[in-house]
């Protein structure tokens, strides 16, 4: 859970990423991810974000930078993990 601006509580934004995620602790997104981020939820310098790849795994991340023409940086919030897989049959 995130705190926004005004207190309420919710939930991490996710995102996928069309690469693996890296072990470094800077990123720059893909530009499907970038084009996501950036345009559509119209992130912002310090939003958090919980981006996932398509090998199962998982990592908090902040936005660190968002210059325009050189996709959108995030900063690591601990390694990369294993998702937690759905519960079901």
């Amino acid at each position: 859970m995130v705190m926004s601006a005004d207190g309420a509580k919710k939930d991490l934004i996710r995102v996928f990423v069309g690469t693996q995620l890296s072990n470094g602790p800077l990123c720059t997104l893909d530009e499907d991810a970038t084009h996501y981020v950036s345009r559509v939820l119209r992130g912002a310098l310090g939003q958090k974000l919980e981006l996932f790849d398509a090998q199962g795994m998982c990592v908090e991340a902040v936005i660190e930078n968002m210059a325009r023409g050189q996709g959108v940086t995030v900063r690591y919030q601990g390694k990369p993990r294993q998702a937690q897989k759905p519960l079901g049959p």
